[in-house]
């Protein structure tokens, strides 16, 4: 179990190796402020290697269930602001690396799979972000916003970024097939930023959800329609 009292400890000891505990307690075992702690500069100064923070996510997507069970959900929330949105974490230097593998990043991408089925979808409430619904949970908003905040690897056109744009792909399809309606909404957002680069497949992978699902929400279903012509990215 994590303990904030022991955070300043763990996170001073620069030269300590970052093992996923300690990592986990730099991200997200903190109070939720506002402005938000990484946006302090100093916090910054102890931060992982960019190739060391994508593999930590990855592995903390891979059991996120056991790993973030301690923590709030509006610590988690901020945490994962912090990785994807904020600009300031190693994650988002790594998609500037050339040298970090593509095999790496699809490792990541797909690890989402298990972070969605085992965290998002049985914590946040059944809100929908798209309408700014009131009494959402505060971990719908990283949930919603995970595919417009991710900072996509900076790679060379060719098979690595096919690799890395298929791998998500996959993963927002296998989020659709989760009965989270917070699930469903971020892989329908992220298939709208999507429909402008590969509009065949997305159509064809919200076609089948639509398909599938019956008693799907009136709103989810018309925020679907309008993913399958990039009408959604909101």
């Amino acid at each position: 179990m994590l303990v904030t009292g022991r955070r300043n400890s763990i996170i001073g000891a620069a030269a300590t190796p970052w093992s996923l505990e300690r990592w986990i307690a730099y991200v997200f075992d903190r109070p939720v402020t506002a402005p938000e702690w990484y946006w302090e500069e100093g916090d910054l100064a102890d931060a992982p290697a960019p190739g060391v923070e994508l593999d930590l996510l990855t592995r903390l997507c891979e059991r996120p269930d056991e790993l973030l069970a301690p923590l709030a959900n509006a610590q988690l929330n901020q945490g994962f602001w912090y990785l994807l949105g904020s600009g300031a974490s190693g994650l988002t230097l790594a998609t500037h690396d050339v040298t970090i593998p593509a095999a790496r990043w699809e490792r990541c991408i797909r690890a989402f799979v298990p972070l969605f089925a085992r965290l998002f979808a049985p914590r946040c409430s059944p809100h929908l972000g798209h309408l700014d619904e009131p009494g959402a949970d505060p971990l719908n908003s990283a949930c919603y916003m995970w595919w417009d905040l991710l900072p996509l690897p900076a790679l060379p056109e060719g098979r690595a970024r096919a690799a890395v744009h298929d791998a998500c792909l996959d993963t927002m399809s296998a989020t659709l097939d989760l009965t989270a309606d917070a699930c469903r909404e971020s892989a329908l957002h992220g298939l709208g930023h999507w429909a402008t680069h590969d509009p065949r497949r997305v159509k064809a992978l919200i076609a089948r959800f639509l398909d599938h699902t019956p008693g799907l929400r009136p709103e989810l279903r018309a925020y679907a329609l309008a993913a399958q012509s990039g009408c959604c990215v909101l």
